[in-house]
C-alpha cells in the first residue's frame, strides 16, 4: 500500500515548508508556491513499482518549480512521466510548453529546469525512472522531454489507462513480486507511444541527440546570465561554434534566437503571474539577462505583439462576472 502525507496533518503556518521539504527528499529538489497561501492544502502518496517510483497527489493550484539552484543540489537524476488525472496543468521544459487536459503526459528531466502551473485543483500521477533504466527502451530520452502526449492518440491513451489502472491496482493491494513486470510493461508502453508519435526524435543519431540536449541543459542553467551566448556555451562545453551553430539549424533555429526567446517566455509567465505582482518589469527583465530595457521592451514586442506593460496589465486584469 502506497504510503500517504497530507498537508493536513500539519499545523497551520508550517504547513507550506514541510509540503516542500518533504518532495524536495523524497522526489527532486523543488519549490512549491500556491497561489493562495492561506488556503494551500495538499496529499501525496508514494509507491515503489519494481525499479519505478510512482508518485500521486491532490493539491490546490500552485506553481512548482525546479530551477537552476534546485538542478545543482539533485543527487539522482530521474526523468519522470506527468499525467494529469483532474485538471490542467501548463509545463513549460528545455524550451518547450504544453498545456495537459486530463489524461495527457509529458516526460520531464531532473537535470534542467522545469516549471508546472495549475490555477485549478489538480491531481495528478507522476513515475519517477532513472536513466539508465529509461535508455534501454529510449536512447535518447532527453531529446523527448516538454513534448506533449494527448490522450487522444490512441498509444497515449494506453498508456494513460495503464498507469491509471496501476494506481488503482496498488491502491488495492499488488504482490511486491509483480513489480519488476509490470515496470518493464509500462515503460515498453511509454517508448513505443513515443516512437509513433515522435519517431524523428526517437531515430535521431545518439551522438547528436545527446550533445543538442546537453547544449539545450546548459542554456536553461545559464539563462539568468547576461553573458550567456554561443562563445561561452562553446567553451564550456568544449564544442566549436560551428558546430553549435549546426545543431540549432538542423532545427531551424538559432542558439541566439533560442536564448531570446527563452529569456522573453520567461518574463512573459512572470507578467502573467499574480505572484509577482509587486515585481517591477524592469526587475524581470535584468534578472533573466536583458541588459537593456529598450532591448527587452522592443524583443518583447516583436515576439508578443504588445508591450510588457500592456501584456501584464491584460492577464491580471479581473475576470467579468
Amino acid at each position: 500500500m502506497p504510503k500517504v502525507f497530507s498537508t493536513a496533518r500539519v499545523v497551520r503556518g508550517a504547513q507550506l515548508k514541510y509540503w516542500n521539504d518533504l518532495h524536495s527528499g523524497l522526489l527532486t529538489p523543488l519549490e512549491i508556491k500556491p497561489f493562495d497561501r492561506s488556503t494551500f492544502e495538499a496529499t501525496s502518496s508514494f509507491e515503489q513499482l519494481g525499479p519505478l517510483r510512482l508518485v500521486r497527489t491532490r493539491s490546490a493550484p500552485a506553481v512548482v518549480e525546479h530551477r537552476a539552484r534546485h538542478v545543482a543540489l539533485t543527487k539522482e537524476r530521474r526523468f519522470r512521466i506527468l499525467l494529469p488525472t483532474h485538471g490542467r496543468i501548463r509545463v513549460q521544459h528545455v524550451g518547450r510548453e504544453a498545456l495537459l487536459q486530463e489524461g495527457d503526459f509529458v516526460m520531464l528531466d531532473d537535470s534542467a529546469p522545469y516549471r508546472i502551473a495549475f490555477r485549478e485543483r489538480n491531481q495528478a500521477l507522476c513515475v519517477a525512472v532513472s536513466p539508465t533504466m529509461l535508455r534501454t527502451y529510449l536512447p535518447t530520452p532527453a531529446n523527448l522531454c516538454g513534448l506533449p502526449m494527448a490522450a487522444g492518440n490512441p498509444m497515449n491513451g494506453i498508456v494513460g489507462a495503464m498507469l491509471r489502472g496501476l494506481w488503482a491496482q496498488i491502491e488495492r493491494g499488488l504482490p511486491a513480486e509483480q513489480g519488476a513486470t509490470l515496470a518493464k510493461t509500462l515503460l515498453q508502453s511509454i517508448a513505443a507511444a513515443y516512437a509513433i508519435e515522435h519517431s524523428v526524435e526517437v531515430e535521431r543519431p545518439v551522438v547528436t541527440a545527446a550533445r543538442y540536449a546537453e547544449i539545450k541543459n546548459y542554456i536553461e542553467m545559464h539563462l539568468r546570465s547576461p553573458d550567456l551566448g554561443p562563445t561561452p556555451i562553446a567553451n564550456a562545453l568544449g564544442l566549436s561554434r560551428r558546430y553549435i551553430r549546426l545543431l540549432f539549424a538542423a532545427n531551424d533555429d538559432s542558439v541566439t534566437a533560442y536564448i531570446r526567446r527563452r529569456r522573453l517566455e520567461e518574463c512573459a509567465f512572470e507578467l502573467s503571474q499574480p505572484l509577482w505582482r509587486g515585481r517591477s518589469i524592469t526587475a524581470t527583465a535584468a534578472d533573466w539577462g536583458f541588459r537593456s530595457m529598450a532591448h527587452f521592451a522592443r524583443s518583447f514586442k516583436n515576439q508578443y505583439g504588445t508591450t510588457p506593460t500592456a501584456y501584464r496589465r491584460a492577464r491580471l486584469r479581473p475576470a467579468r462576472t
